[in-house]
């Protein structure tokens, strides 16, 4: 079947390539190479700056997953239970020591490094995870947020969370770091994605 009319040029992603520029803090990098020491398996976890009810909650029901899937998590805390809320990034110190708050990372520094990520399913960040060849949990919140978690599981790169509690979270989250068939059909999607050349290809078009 036919998706666009013929005027229309599927490019491919366009990509803000920012990992040349950045100089991640000496915690971080200790955090990482704990994690590969101890063979755990990393995951990113991060929502966005979308607007949660209770962000008490989120914290808690996060922290409980990671830890009942026995994982590492590189979490970032952008979440509000209102705009403007100035505790939303603030850096708990009550954290375990397999969960690193990062704030904002550029995504192609840190997704090569990492073995699953989890987030909203906003357009950037699943192109993001799909061009690592990450296997991927999205827990849509709204828009096309919907599309793009039902993508993912489509395609067999990981999994639409439907529901953000921590057994699902737990669960999900030992899916996508051990179902190697995810982890190969993540990473054939992520070659794929690697051979394309979208700024290019917009220019040339």
């Amino acid at each position: 079947s036919i998706d666009f009319n013929e005027w229309i040029k599927v490019t491919g992603y366009w990509f803000l390539d920012e990992k040349l520029s950045y100089d991640p803090p000496p915690a971080f990098v200790s955090f990482l190479k704990k994690a590969r020491e101890l063979k755990k398996k990393i995951v990113y976890i991060g929502f966005g700056s979308i607007v949660v009810n209770d962000t008490q909650k989120m914290k808690d029901t996060i922290v409980d997953a990671v830890l009942e899937a026995d994982v590492f998590c590189v979490l970032n805390k952008g979440w509000s239970n209102r705009f403007g809320d100035k505790d939303a990034k603030v850096i708990d110190k009550e954290l375990p020591a397999c969960i690193y708050n990062s704030g904002d990372v550029p995504h192609d520094w840190l997704f090569t490094q990492i073995d699953a990520s989890v987030h909203h399913g906003g357009s950037g960040t699943t192109g993001a995870s799909l061009r690592a060849g990450l296997p991927t949990i999205i827990k849509p919140f709204f828009g096309d947020q919907f599309f793009y978690a039902s993508r993912i599981e489509d395609i067999g790169a990981g999994i639409a969370l439907k529901k953000l509690n921590k057994t699902s979270l737990a669960k999900a989250l030992t899916e996508v770091t051990t179902n190697t068939r995810i982890i190969r059909r993540a990473k054939h999607i992520g070659e794929l994605i690697s051979k394309e050349h979208g700024v290019e290809t917009a220019i040339s078009c």
